[in-house]
């Protein structure tokens, strides 16, 4: 039982930092986030895109938690009983980072509306429920739960790892007034690391006397090679698309829809996967006898002890997905922009993301955007991005929907960047 806690206790605490996914957000290609600029009607032969992301958040645990995780610093026993005080129900926690690199280049000068495109993205994505119960029980130990059953059911864990490949295709026409633009990008995933854990079913109970522990248990995990330091080495291999539409007309309205990560890996480099149906009463260990003990405390030592009969056969999974929807409307001719953005995830836990902006087009070279943001972790968040043209064509975005929180050591994990530089040629 012991070798069981040791085994999770560093996961929970991980999960619990928040050091996990969600938001990925899309990068709609030729436009700019906050405000509908219509880059492909402009005059170029290339342009060169760099971007990166990350977002982390949870509905429970605060920044000073996290930061004092990230940072391997001592957690005191009256710090971790704030923590422990915030805890309502399951704990969400969510983590996405991206870094992305691409050129769109128009093959022909004589059909400026059809463009091509060749770029690369590396992703990083965790997702996390956690079961109040089991965080409190690696926080604080099983003694201040004696003679308690605690429930420890509907746990999740998943963390992906990957880079694609990307080549695709931009057509731009016009219809009684109506820009229309259609996208299509198709990728070769190269996966890099995949960890899934799942707790069904399961409950731990201490004896009354702390002479004995039961502990009952259903459970599923997969798990590929780890090859993240290795960006030439594959743990799994599969396609992918994104795909996107927008139409707009001048000084009027925007439209957009797009769905992106639509595809699969199969992960077959040393893939392992194990169930667990068991219930251990566990009574301590004789001091003679170290048959008892495992060889060694490594994790995978002590993963087998609780997944007896482990698989090592390839699986496949699908990409973490989205689907996000756009529309706003222009003010004052350009100089504001009034918009919403909606993002759904049907394979993460944390599903949907929004955000309400208005932008004021202060002059060309500077856009400025308050913006209010609200999602699945069931909090507001506050922030501000910001656009300007650097020199020439040379334009970079920075924004952050977490100014409200990110500085606030009490306040739920809510942190997150966003750059974009974009050099027309």
């Amino acid at each position: 039982m012991k070798t069981f806690l040791k085994y999770i206790k560093f996961t929970v605490i991980v999960l619990v930092a928040g050091l996990n996914p969600l938001l990925i957000q899309a990068q709609d290609v030729f436009h700019y986030q906050y405000y509908p600029l219509d880059f492909s009607q402009t005059e170029w032969k290339t342009q060169t895109h760099l971007y990166y992301q990350t977002h982390n958040n949870s509905n429970s645990t605060t920044n000073q938690f996290a930061q004092s995780v990230y940072g391997s610093q001592y957690l005191d026993a009256s710090f971790i009983d704030n923590q422990v005080a915030d805890f309502q129900g399951h704990i969400l926690a969510g983590r996405s980072s991206q870094t992305a690199a691409g050129v769109w280049f128009k093959p022909s000068q004589d059909n400026p509306s059809f463009a091509m495109f060749a770029g690369i993205d590396n992703q990083q994505i965790l997702d996390a429920k956690v079961n109040e119960n089991l965080a409190k029980l690696m926080l604080l130990g099983n003694k201040p739960f004696e003679g308690e059953k605690l429930d420890l059911g509907q746990t999740t864990y998943q963390n992906i790892y990957f880079n694609r490949l990307k080549l695709g295709i931009s057509k731009t026409w016009k219809k009684q007034g109506v820009q229309h633009q259609l996208n299509a990008i198709l990728a070769f995933n190269a996966g890099q690391n995949y960890q899934f854990t799942e707790v069904n079913r399961g409950y731990f109970h201490t004896y009354s006397n702390g002479e004995y522990l039961d502990l009952a248990l259903e459970s599923q995990s997969k798990l590929s090679d780890t090859v993240w330091s290795n960006l030439l080495t594959l743990s799994g291999i599969g396609g992918s698309a994104d795909i996107y539409y927008s139409m707009s007309a001048n000084n009027s309205f925007f439209l957009s829809a797009g769905v992106k990560n639509l595809g699969v890996i199969l992960w077959n480099r040393h893939p392992w996967q194990g169930r667990a149906d068991t219930t251990i009463h566990f009574g301590g260990i004789d001091e003679n006898d170290y048959n008892q003990l495992p060889e060694s405390f490594s994790e995978s030592s002590l993963r087998d002890l609780i997944f007896t009969q482990p698989q090592y056969e390839s699986f496949s999974t699908q990409l973490p997905r989205h689907i996000h929807l756009s529309a706003g409307k222009f003010f004052f001719q350009t100089q504001f922009y009034l918009g919403l953005t909606a993002r759904y995830y049907p394979t993460l836990l944390s599903k949907f993301y929004g955000e309400l902006f208005l932008t004021w087009n202060i002059a060309k070279r500077v856009r400025v955007s308050p913006i209010l943001m609200y999602s699945s972790f069931r909090k507001i968040n506050a922030g501000l991005a910001i656009e300007t043209v650097l020199w020439k064509k040379l334009s970079l975005e920075i924004a952050s929907g977490y100014l409200n929180s990110a500085f606030q050591p009490q306040a739920p994990l809510g942190q997150g960047l966003e750059l974009r530089l974009v050099f027309s040629h």
